[in-house]
C-alpha cells in the first residue's frame, strides 16, 4: 500500500485540509498544535473507521460542527483506491453516517461492514497490526525497552506471534464447552450403567424364579408318583383343608400377600431413592465443573483487570504530567500578559523604559517588543490548547479504563456470587444425599425384616396345609401329599411373579440400548476434548518455538540498524535476549539496557523497533506478493544528539524495504540530513 492523498473536512482542528503524499520519504513538519497528529489519525480513521486510543467518534468532529469527513486515496498493485468515511454527531453521540470504497473511480461497496473486510484484504493489515508494525509512536521506543514482562507479549503482537496466544485463549472456550458436555455425557453414562445393574439384577431374579418353577414342578411330579404308587390320590387344595384350619390358612395367605405388597412398595421407594441419588451426583458434578470453569474465568478477568489498572496508572501519570505542563504554560502566559499590561501602563505615563530589556522605550522598540509578546502569547495559547486536547484524550482514556475496570469488577462480583451459591447449593445437596442414603439403609433393613417375616409366614402356611385333614389319608401318603401341596402353592406364586419379571426385563433390555448410545456419545466427546487439549498445547508452545526461530533474524536486522545509527565508540554491538531485552557489548564488558544512557537506549530501541517492522512487513509481502510496506515514525529523534540524528537520517534514507515512510518531526537537522541523501516530500503545517 502507498498512500497518495488525504482530504479532511471538519476533522478535529481542521476545517478543511488536503495533504499529498509521495512514494519514498515524506516529512510532516509543524509546531506543536499544528495538527501533525491529526493528519496521522486521519489516515488511520480513513482505513479502519476508528482511531486507536480514542473513545468513540465524537472527538473526530470539529468543535461546533455536526458532520466530519475523511477521504484517503491509496495505491495497491498499481490500482487507485479511495475510501471515504463520514461521521455525524448528534445529541446522544457520534456515529458513522457514510462509508464508500471505490477502485479507479468505480464503486466497490457502500456497506461499512463489507468495506472493513475489503480494506483488510487490500492492504494486508488489520488495525491492530497497522498500529503495531507500521506506526512507531512518540515515546514508544523508550517504553518498549522499559516494559519489563509486558515487552515480550507486546513484541510478539507486533510480529504476529500474539495470534497463537489469542487462539490458545479462544480454544479455552471450546474446551470449557466440551468439558461441560462431557460432564453431561458422564452423568448419562452413570445413569445408564446403574440401570444396566438393574437389568442384571432382574435377569438373575427371573432365572432364579424359573429354576424354582422347574424344581417345584419336578417335586410335584415325584410326590404325585409316590402317591399313586402307594394307592393314594392327588389332593385338591380347595378340598384338602379341613373346616377348622381353613380360616387360619386364609389368614396366613392374606398376611403373606400383604407382606409382599409392603415389600414391593419398599423396593419401589429404594429404586426411586437410587435414581434421585444419581441425579444428585450428576447435579453435584455439574456444579463442580461450573465452579472450576468460573474460577478459570475469574483468573482470566483478574489478569485483564490488572492490565487495565496498570493502564489507568500509566494514563493517570501522563495526565498529571500534562496538567503540570498546562499549569506551567498558563504561568508563562500570565507573565507575558503582565508584560503587555506593563507596556500599557508605561506608555500611559512618563517612564519610557522597556519592561522586558530595560532599554529606552521608543515607539519602534515598543512595537517590536509588543509584537514579540503577542507572538509568544499566541504560541502559548496554541500549546495550551494542544495540551488541553491531550489532557482531554488521556482523561477520556482513564475514564474508559476505569469504566472497563468497574465492569470487570462487577463480573468478578457476579462470578464470586455464583461460585459461592454453587458451593452452598452443593453443600445442601450433599446433606440431602446423606439423608436419602440413610433412608435407603433403613428401607433395606425393613425389606430384610419383611423377607424374614415372609419366610416365617410361608413356613407356617406350609405347616397348616400339610397338617390339614385330607379326603384320603394314611401314614404312607401324608408326607408326599404335603410335598405336593407345598410345591403346588409355590408354583401358583411363581406363575404370578414370573410374568411381572418378564415385563421388567423387557424394559431393562431397552435401557441396554441407551447405555450403548451413552457410551458412544461419551467416547466421542472425550476424544474431541483430547484433541482440543492437544491443539491448545500446540498453540501454547508454538509461540516460544516461533520466537526462538525468528529471534536471530530480528537480532541481525537490529544490529545492522544500530551500527548504522550509532556514532559513539562506547558500544561495540548490541544483542537480544530471549525476551527481546537489549544487551550491549562494550569494551568494559556486557551491559543490560537499564544501564545505558537515554540516547543509547533510544537508538537501541529504535533499531529493535525498525527491525520488528521490517520482519513483519517482509513476511506479509512475501505471503501476499505485495509491494514494500508503509511506515510512520512519530518524532524519532527524541533524546538523540546531532551526530546520531545525522546517522539516523542516513539509515532512514536507505530503508528500501519500506516503499513509503512518513516521518513526523520538528527536527530541522533530521529533515535537512535526509534531504541531502534522497528526494523527500516535505509537508508543512502551520
Amino acid at each position: 500500500m502507498l498512500i497518495s492523498r488525504l482530504n479532511v473536512e471538519n476533522f478535529k482542528k481542521f476545517r478543511q485540509r488536503e495533504v499529498t503524499f509521495s512514494p519514498g520519504i515524506n516529512i510532516l513538519q509543524g509546531p506543536n498544535g499544528s495538527g501533525k497528529t491529526s493528519i496521522l489519525e486521519g489516515v488511520e480513521f480513513s482505513l479502519f473507521g476508528s482511531v486507536t486510543g480514542m473513545v468513540g467518534l465524537a472527538p473526530i468532529v470539529r468543535l461546533g460542527e455536526v458532520l466530519s469527513e475523511a477521504s484517503l486515496t491509496f495505491m495497491v498493485d498499481g490500482e487507485e483506491h479511495t475510501i471515504l468515511r463520514q461521521v455525524s454527531k448528534g445529541e446522544t453521540g457520534a456515529s458513522s453516517s457514510k462509508t464508500l470504497l471505490t477502485r479507479e473511480g468505480s464503486e466497490l461497496s457502500s456497506k461499512k461492514s463489507e468495506i472493513d473486510g475489503l480494506i483488510e484484504d487490500l492492504v494486508g493489515l488489520d488495525q491492530s497490526t497497522y498500529r503495531n508494525s507500521c506506526y512507531i509512536r512518540q515515546g514508544e521506543i523508550r517504553s518498549l525497552l522499559e516494559a519489563g514482562k509486558e515487552r515480550e507479549r507486546e513484541i510478539d503482537r507486533m510480529i504476529g506471534l500474539g495470534v497463537f496466544e489469542d487462539v490458545w485463549k479462544d480454544l479455552r472456550k471450546t474446551e470449557s464447552s466440551l468439558e461441560g458436555k462431557l460432564a453431561q455425557a458422564r452423568e448419562e453414562l452413570i445413569r445408564a450403567e446403574a440401570e444396566l445393574e438393574n437389568l442384571e439384577s432382574v435377569s438373575k431374579e427371573l432365572s432364579k424364579r424359573m429354576e424354582e418353577k422347574v424344581e417345584a414342578k419336578a417335586e410335584m411330579k415325584r410326590a404325585k408318583e409316590e402317591l399313586e404308587n402307594s394307592g393314594g390320590s392327588v389332593p385338591d387344595i380347595s378340598r384338602s383343608i379341613g373346616t377348622t384350619s381353613e380360616a387360619k390358612v386364609a389368614t396366613q395367605r392374606q398376611k403373606l400377600q400383604s407382606l409382599r405388597d409392603r415389600k414391593s412398595e419398599i423396593e419401589e421407594r429404594i429404586d426411586s431413592a437410587n435414581e434421585r441419588l444419581m441425579e444428585m451426583e450428576a447435579e453435584i458434578l455439574r456444579r463442580e465443573n461450573r465452579v472450576e470453569s468460573l474460577k478459570e474465568e475469574r483468573t482470566s478477568i483478574l489478569e485483564r483487570k490488572d492490565k487495565i489498572e496498570r493502564d489507568i496508572k500509566d494514563n493517570s501519570e501522563s495526565l498529571e504530567e500534562i496538567e503540570q505542563e498546562i499549569l506551567s504554560l498558563e504561568t508563562d502566559l500570565d507573565l507575558q500578559k503582565s508584560m503587555i499590561d506593563a507596556f500599557s501602563r508605561m506608555e500611559a505615563g512618563d517612564d519610557l523604559v522597556c519592561p522586558v530589556c530595560g532599554s529606552e522605550l521608543t515607539r519602534e522598540h515598543a512595537r517590536e517588543a509588543r509584537g514579540e509578546l503577542d507572538s509568544k502569547i499566541r504560541r502559548y495559547q496554541e500549546e495550551i490548547e494542544e495540551k488541553e486536547r491531550d489532557r482531554q484524550r488521556f482523561k477520556q482514556a482513564v475514564d474508559a479504563f476505569q469504566s472497563r475496570s468497574s465492569r470487570l469488577q462487577k463480573q468478578l462480583d457476579e462470578i464470586e456470587k455464583e461460585i459461592s451459591q454453587a458451593q452452598s447449593e452443593n453443600s445442601g445437596v450433599r446433606v440431602s444425599k446423606e439423608e436419602i442414603e440413610s433412608q435407603i439403609g433403613s428401607d433395606l433393613q425393613r425389606k430384610r425384616d419383611l423377607e424374614a417375616e415372609m419366610e416365617n409366614v410361608s413356613r407356617e402356611l406350609d405347616g397348616l396345609e400339610s397338617q390339614a385333614p385330607l379326603d384320603v389319608d394314611s401314614a404312607d401318603t401324608s408326607e408326599p401329599r404335603a410335598r405336593y401341596l407345598a410345591n403346588k402353592r409355590i408354583l401358583e406364586r411363581l406363575e404370578e411373579e414370573i410374568p411381572t419379571l418378564v415385563d421388567r426385563l423387557g424394559q431393562e433390555q431397552m435401557k441396554k440400548t441407551q447405555l450403548a448410545s451413552a457410551q458412544d456419545r461419551h467416547s466421542q466427546i472425550e476424544s474431541a476434548l483430547r484433541k482440543i487439549k492437544d491443539i491448545r498445547w500446540a498453540f501454547n508452545n508454538i509461540g516460544p518455538y516461533a520466537r526462538k526461530r525468528i529471534l536471530p533474524t530480528v537480532e541481525k536486522h537490529a544490529k545492522e540498524l544500530f551500527d548504522s545509527i550509532y556514532s559513539g565508540d562506547f558500544i561495540d554491538e548490541i544483542e537480544l535476549t530471549k525476551d527481546y531485552d537489549i544487551r550491549a557489548q562494550t569494551g568494559a564488558g556486557e551491559l543490560q539496557s537499564e544501564l545505558l544512557s537515554v540516547g543509547e537506549k533510544v537508538m537501541a530501541g529504535l533499531s529493535l523497533r525498525l527491525a520488528l517492522s521490517r520482519i513483519h512487513q517482509d513476511t506479509a509481502s512475501k505471503a501476499d506478493a505485495r509491494e514494500p510496506g508503509f511506515l510512520v515514525l512519530d518524532e524519532p529523534t527524541e533524546y538523540l544528539d546531532q551526530s546520531n540524528v545525522r546517522n539516523l537520517a542516513d539509515t532512514l534514507s536507505q530503508l528500501t524495504s519500506f516503499g513509503q515512510i512518513v516521518i513526523v518531526t520538528h527536527d530541522n537537522e533530521l529533515t535537512e540530513s535526509i534531504a541531502e541523501k534522497v528526494e523527500i516530500n516535505k509537508i508543512l503545517l502551520s
